[in-house]
């Protein structure tokens, strides 16, 4: 639906230069409105379309806060861990930028074979491309269309500065060589390994495979903890685990939230309080975090980080604390310890406890005495946290 939106630009714009532009051909804007019909009639009369349109944009009114690929392409600033990444969060802003300065260049200058370059409905739908990249992370691939609709207008200014055609020739390809190594660095080297070393070796074999799910990213031990102990009830997660906690545990468990986005927004809310970084890296906000939890009225939370931890330079543990080791700077960490009343790990042995049971609930108290009795088939924890 969105790119129809941004579509509907040449209709439009044809409509008015058509009419007010001297140069322009008569029968743009029946060609343009027909060529747009061509596209908006087949997906109005598509099952669902509609309605489903709707669905989503209701739904991400709600939960977008918490859907990463959602939100503006300069979260990518945010996240940055790789050139890739600044590339993309900066990339949609140096195209409007780009785009402002050639429209300028053009519409104030006095020369008509430019302005038959960069008519009316091409500069409208490149600032609607330009737009529409900016408006989720998702859609940042788009601003390379955008910079080929400005196509012409480069060859015209490279053509103006009188620039020798192998000069263009070898800073374009040292550009594409560059973005190529970018992008094989970010989707390659960062994306299959740690540390940014995955050989292409190593992404072919995992690509083609026997597994069809990328392990790291998901809870696999805890899954396989949870199902071997039979664990049936409620679970707090993020929406990125909630779809393979359904895939592996399901019919035996439900989750607050998945994948599919569609939950309340006071679900999206104590998410993204949840997850904030911010607030995962000071220990006086851990009553908060059991407040967010407990509103869900879960047996057990699953989180890649449960609880704040924070670093301090102070020997003195804070309240509510426990010391869990020391940084690379050599500062004491310390991790947020709710009250064993109210929650009390299922631990993995060799990893800090994902998995927390919510002790207010009956049947996360069966669930623990059963897990930690002769019956159950997990070790009571030698580790730190309790």
């Amino acid at each position: 639906m969105l790119f129809l939106v941004a579509a509907a630009t040449l209709p439009f714009a044809s409509f008015f230069s058509e009419r007010f532009a001297a140069a322009c051909p008569k029968g743009t804007f029946t060609r343009a409105s027909s060529w747009y019909a061509a596209g908006l009639i087949p997906a109005l009369i598509s099952p669902n379309f509609i309605t489903g349109n709707v669905q989503a944009l209701v739904m991400l009114q709600r939960t977008e806060a918490v859907i990463g690929e959602w939100k503006p392409s300069w979260y990518f600033l945010e996240i940055a861990a790789t050139p890739g990444h600044y590339i993309c969060g900066l990339l949609p802003v140096v195209a409007l930028l780009l785009w402002v300065v050639v429209t300028l260049w053009v519409w104030l200058g006095k020369t008509p074979e430019r302005k038959q370059l960069w008519p009316f409905w091409r500069a409208l739908l490149t600032l609607a491309l330009i737009v529409l990249s900016m408006r989720s992370v998702r859609f940042v691939y788009i601003t390379a269309i955008s910079l080929i609709a400005m196509g012409p207008l480069f060859s015209e200014l490279i053509r103006h500065r009188d620039w020798p055609k192998p000069r263009s020739l070898i800073a374009g390809g040292l550009t594409a060589l560059c973005l190529f190594s970018v992008a094989y660095e970010s989707n390659i080297s960062c994306r299959f390994g740690s540390q940014c070393d995955a050989s292409l070796s190593q992404v072919i074999t995992q690509a083609f495979g026997t597994t069809h799910i990328d392990e790291r990213r998901f809870p696999v031990e805890e899954a396989n903890l949870l199902e071997t102990t039979q664990f049936k009830g409620t679970i707090f997660a993020q929406a990125s685990w909630g779809g393979y906690l359904l895939y592996r545990l399901w019919p035996n468990i439900r989750v607050i939230a998945d994948g599919r986005g569609n939950y309340d927004p006071e679900v999206a809310e104590d998410l993204a309080l949840v997850y904030d970084r911010r607030l995962l890296g000071d220990l006086r906000n851990g009553p908060a975090f059991e407040d967010a939890y407990r509103r869900h009225a879960p047996d057990l939370v699953l989180q890649q980080h449960p609880w704040p931890v924070q670093t301090l330079t102070t020997a003195q543990p804070p309240a509510n604390s426990l010391f869990i080791g020391f940084d690379q700077s050599g500062h004491r960490r310390y991790h947020y310890r709710p009250h064993p009343k109210n929650w009390r790990p299922l631990t993995i042995q060799g990893k800090q406890p994902t998995i927390w049971l919510n002790m207010q609930s009956a049947n996360s108290r069966a669930f623990y005495a059963y897990v930690y009795t002769s019956r159950g088939r997990v070790k009571r924890s030698s580790g730190k946290i309790h």
